[in-house]
């Protein structure tokens, strides 16, 4: 499950909440680099985002395919999928580095 949507909402809710918190999650050596990147406009690295892109093919293939047998909710997954690799493709910045 892609992080990087909690680690942003999680962000502003701690900017709004506590000063402390915000400075801890901008400053951690894993999250804050993602997180400054993204208030930044710079988007996340494009190996992050060609990850994100193919494991949302590879398990929404697999769920459709495979592990769901009623067909109304194989489409809804489906489609659903589709709006998160659009989401993804078309309105994610990625960096120009493969980092």
């Amino acid at each position: 499950m892609p992080t990087t949507i909690f680690l942003v909402l999680a962000a502003a809710c701690f900017i709004r909440s506590s000063q402390k918190l915000y400075d801890w999650l901008i400053t951690n050596k894993t999250f804050g680099p993602y997180l400054k990147d993204y208030r930044e406009g710079k988007g996340i690295p494009l190996k992050a985002k060609v990850t994100a892109l193919t494991l949302i093919v590879i398990f929404v293939g697999y769920a459709v395919f495979f592990a769901i047998q009623i067909t109304e909710i194989r489409i809804l997954v489906g489609l659903v999928g589709l709006m998160g690799f659009w989401f993804v493709y078309f309105k994610v910045p990625a960096a120009n580095s493969l980092v």
